[in-house]
């Protein structure tokens, strides 16, 4: 970006989303959702990165490939993604086995 104003909150943007990712990986962590030993911080990184990319593409060519629409496409990749991130189930929402 040419103007360092717009760039600076570009670059501020970036941070807090990638930050609200790596507290939501964490938050995982802690109800099991995230295996324990995933870092939080490279796993933000990534999806903010597949999300951006997968943005791009939508906007590039909106009609997709082979007849299935670019946000369609969008979505099964996305969620691929999170489940290869959070791939146990919350705590918070199962039964005790005692009930």
């Amino acid at each position: 970006m040419d103007a360092p104003a717009l760039a600076e909150v570009d670059v501020e943007t970036a941070r807090q989303l990638r930050g609200d990712i790596a507290r939501a990986v964490h938050h995982g962590k802690e109800c099991g959702e995230v295996e324990a030993d995933l870092d939080p911080w490279p796993a933000a990184v990534r999806l903010t990165a597949v999300t951006e990319g997968l943005a791009m593409q939508v906007y590039r060519d909106p009609a997709g490939v082979n007849g299935v629409p670019a946000d369609e496409l969008s979505a099964s990749v996305i969620a691929a993604e999170l489940a290869a991130v959070f791939t146990g189930e919350c705590r918070q929402y199962t039964a005790p086995a005692d009930a």
